[in-house]
């Protein structure tokens, strides 16, 4: 389980081109609170931690297939 804290939010949000919007409808909170926590001014919470790891995981399978079927992909554009 990734510890999360702003940089690795933000490193996360980068690499998989999220904005805060993203993050909040993904994770149940609210695009305000999600702006607080990267500000510093809320805490990563043990719950904000759980959803941020469900939500990296399924990024990075749903980015896994992408790339394992890359070739599939391209022959339906």
């Amino acid at each position: 389980m990734i510890q999360f804290n702003v940089e690795k939010l933000q490193i996360l949000m980068n690499e998989f081109e999220l904005k805060k919007t993203d993050v909040a409808r993904r994770t149940g909170y609210t695009m305000s609170y999600i702006s607080m926590v990267m500000q510093g001014e809320r805490d990563f919470t043990d719950n904000l931690q759980r959803k941020l790891n469900l939500m990296f995981q399924e990024l990075t399978d749903v980015k896994k297939f992408v790339e394992r079927n890359e070739k599939a992909f391209s022959k339906l554009v």
